[in-house]
């Protein structure tokens, strides 16, 4: 993960501290998130968590309450702290760290098994700078994704070394039949053997693809 400057991290805490974000598979290996280091810590003791959402200013996490000394002290208002530990791609180690938390409530996740419960956390003060680069950093390639939706990368070996695209040959499926073709648009003409075709995603493409594309943009606007 690069690292960033203080304005940096300002900024991206002021632009995005109230989006959550949704911890889905694809999110966990985007963020690096190491889903079995995370727990929360209540009167002392540690109790094993599931990230479901977080923002900067609090998460939600899904907690078997079973044990009736951590049930009673996991209250609305008690205080608590949330460990999170991500390894984001390139990074030698995990980076770990607590975040302090007030709980604004318990809520059933499953109402055949009670003891597990969503736990609505709060944070009391600005988390992390780590947090604040992993979560702002994806908000903010999802921002420039709509941004630039309509902006074009045009394939040359350049391009490709720098986005990482190993081959321009690629594969597409109609009406359920695979078709060789290669990823640019042209116009072909007197052939009728061959088509020229302007793909649009019909759902969100992977949070992977949209980081590859504004490394690409930034590195560009760097070199201005």
């Amino acid at each position: 993960m690069p690292e960033l400057t203080a304005p940096q991290l300002t900024r991206l805490y002021d632009a995005f501290r109230n989006t959550e974000v949704t911890f889905n598979t694809q999110v966990i290996a985007a963020s690096g998130l190491m889903p079995p280091d995370v727990h929360l810590k209540i009167a002392e003791q540690h109790v094993p968590c599931v990230l479901y959402a977080c923002s900067l200013r609090g998460a939600r996490v899904i907690a078997d309450l079973s044990d009736a000394g951590i049930a009673s002290h996991l209250r609305a208002n008690s205080v608590a702290s949330l460990r999170l530990a991500f390894r984001p791609a390139g990074e030698p180690a995990p980076l770990a760290f607590f975040v302090s938390c007030r709980v604004e409530g318990l809520s059933d996740y499953n109402p055949q098994k009670p003891q597990v419960q969503f736990v609505a956390l709060e944070f009391t003060g600005r988390p992390s700078d780590t947090l604040i680069g992993i979560l702002g950093s994806m908000l903010e390639v999802n921002s420039n994704s709509v941004r630039r939706k309509d902006e074009r990368i045009l394939i040359t070996p350049e391009t490709m070394r720098m986005i990482g695209l190993d081959s321009k040959e690629s594969c597409v499926a109609i009406e359920g039949a695979p078709r060789r073709c290669i990823v640019r648009v042209e116009e072909v003409e007197g052939r009728n053997d061959v088509m020229a075709l302007s793909i649009q995603f019909s759902s969100d493409p992977p949070i992977s693809y949209k980081q590859t594309i504004n490394g690409y943009f930034a590195a560009q606007s760097k070199a201005r």
